[in-house]
């Protein structure tokens, strides 16, 4: 495995337990910046997975994944709780994830729905990380738009 660490793995690395609860399961259009990534054209079908993942039972961040639906198609009824993204889409798709192909930090405030979902308050500071995930081969496996609540994650980049 690569420079790659899943938030399951780096819970587990700190005697922490690494949850996921399942928000939402989209189908949505390319937008021209993920269809740039994936290679494909603007507007194809992407699945998104929208899931809050805790450490020790404590909401850290929203996770918002975008595979390509025709490879994916089965994360529409897989079972996602509690479980790592990154094993799931390579257990589907058989590509491991080994490396970052594009990564941007932004910060941002919480809008209602995520200050519900992580427990703070609305327009709390949260740390947009965008961030498109490779295979062995350079191949684009998925996309990553995350929302950390900073005070709960520390970042090393």
């Amino acid at each position: 495995k690569g420079d790659v660490q899943s938030f399951t793995e780096g819970c587990a690395a700190n005697d922490m337990v690494a949850g996921a609860r399942l928000v939402s399961r989209t189908v949505v259009a390319a937008t021209r910046e993920d269809a740039a990534f994936f290679g494909v054209e603007p507007g194809c079908e992407l699945i998104v997975v929208e899931r809050v993942r805790t450490a020790d039972g404590e909401p850290i961040f929203e996770e918002n994944i975008f595979v390509p639906f025709d490879a994916y198609r089965e994360l529409l009824t897989a079972d996602l709780e509690d479980k790592s993204i990154f094993a799931e889409v390579e257990r589907v798709g058989g590509t491991p994830i080994v490396s970052v192909g594009y990564r941007t930090v932004e910060a941002v405030r919480a809008n209602a729905e995520q200050a519900t979902e992580l427990g703070i308050a609305p327009h709390d500071p949260l740390l947009n990380l965008r961030a498109g995930f490779i295979g062995p081969n350079g191949e684009p496996v998925l996309m990553g738009k995350q929302y950390y609540v900073g005070s709960r994650y520390v970042m090393v980049m």
